[in-house]
């Protein structure tokens, strides 16, 4: 019995590092200087995300978005995933913070998880950066189930 409890954790925690992939966030298509005054990080960011070790993920693509009112959205592209919805806030110098929530389904497509990850980055012309953290839990019980962190990097999308 052992055995099934530990691939259905590593299943949930392989779903958590998919969902690592949403971690850069989505929201608005159009770029900071349409905002007029807003943040540098406003608009949508393609972004890759490599969870460090022990993590068995691949590196992922995502695309992102940061909307003014604190709105952050991501959509997982590679490898396709839930999305997900949180907010965000600036921190001065082209830097910034999020917090998004995202989830994912279990083993035969049974209860799974959901996943709230938290950011932190920075902004540098049509470059993002920045470090993730995310917390695993399970579906049915609301228990933790683990957690990972990453990296991410990207660009910014332009109509």
């Amino acid at each position: 019995m052992a055995e099934p409890a530990r691939v259905e954790r590593r299943m949930l925690l392989r779903g958590a590092g998919v969902a690592g992939a949403t971690l850069a966030g989505v929201a608005a298509a159009a770029p900071a200087a349409a905002d007029g005054g807003g943040h540098d990080v406003l608009g949508a960011w393609l972004v890759t995300h490599t969870d460090e070790p022990p993590s068995e993920t691949d590196p992922g693509t995502s695309v992102v978005g940061f909307a003014t009112g604190g709105l952050m959205t991501n959509q997982d592209l590679n490898p396709m995933g839930a999305a997900g919805v949180g907010t965000w806030e600036p921190r001065g110098g082209g830097h910034f913070r999020a917090k998004f929530w995202t989830g994912f389904p279990g083993p035969n497509n049974g209860p799974g998880g959901f996943i709230k990850i938290s950011v932190r980055g920075s902004v540098d012309g049509g470059r993002i950066k920045g470090t993730y953290h995310g917390h695993v839990f399970v579906a049915s019980s609301g228990a933790a189930e683990g957690e990972f962190k990453g990296t991410l990097e990207g660009k910014r999308v332009v109509p």
